[in-house]
């Protein structure tokens, strides 16, 4: 073979590859669209949590552990929609939150603080006995509430004690998350 021939062989094949390269880093888009997070809707919600975003542990502000976070400063990622969505929720110090539609259980971990995903869940008891006498559409029982006020949207007012693998420097062992997320369609 020819040095031009085999020069521009190999050139062919250097582009495939890199055209080969290309089309597989593009192939699979980013799924899921951006959601709005807000403080909670419910207008009971108790003082220390209204007008703000709150995830953590302590439950009680000013134990370093539970983060309130204003809406720019924490996102959504909402995958697919209806019965199918899911919800990837991050907070500033490390929070990570997980929603799958129609689920009480918020999965939650916090890799800066060593805490291991764990699978939050508000109790049947809890929820009916917080259940709102009217369903008007800023009233909430405790837990987690989907589709409401609309289809995309869930009240999270949630909780539930740590688990003992989570290490608290707090006199208060509970995890807290409150936040309304909305997906829009």
């Amino acid at each position: 073979m020819r040095k031009s021939t085999l020069a521009a062989a190999a050139a062919s094949t250097v582009t495939a590859v890199a055209l080969s390269l290309a089309a597989c880093s593009n192939s699979e888009p980013e799924t899921g669209t951006t959601g709005t997070v807000s403080p909670p809707a419910d207008t009971s919600v108790k003082d220390q949590w209204e007008d703000a975003i709150s995830i953590g542990v302590g439950n009680k502000q000013g134990t370093g552990l539970v983060t309130q976070s204003a809406a720019d400063q924490v996102t959504a990622r909402c995958i697919d929609e209806g019965d199918n969505l899911t919800i990837e929720f991050t907070a500033p110090d490390g929070w990570q939150a997980q929603l799958t539609h129609g689920s009480q259980i918020v999965k939650v971990k916090n890799d800066d603080l060593g805490y291991p995903e764990h699978d939050f869940e508000t109790r049947e008891g809890i929820i009916e006995a917080t259940q709102p006498k009217n369903d008007a559409p800023n009233r909430f029982s405790m837990g987690v509430t989907w589709d409401k006020p609309g289809p995309g949207e869930v009240e999270v007012q949630l909780e539930d004690e740590t688990p003992p693998q989570w290490v608290v420097d707090s006199p208060y062992k509970e995890f807290a998350m409150y936040a309304h997320i909305t997906c829009a369609s």
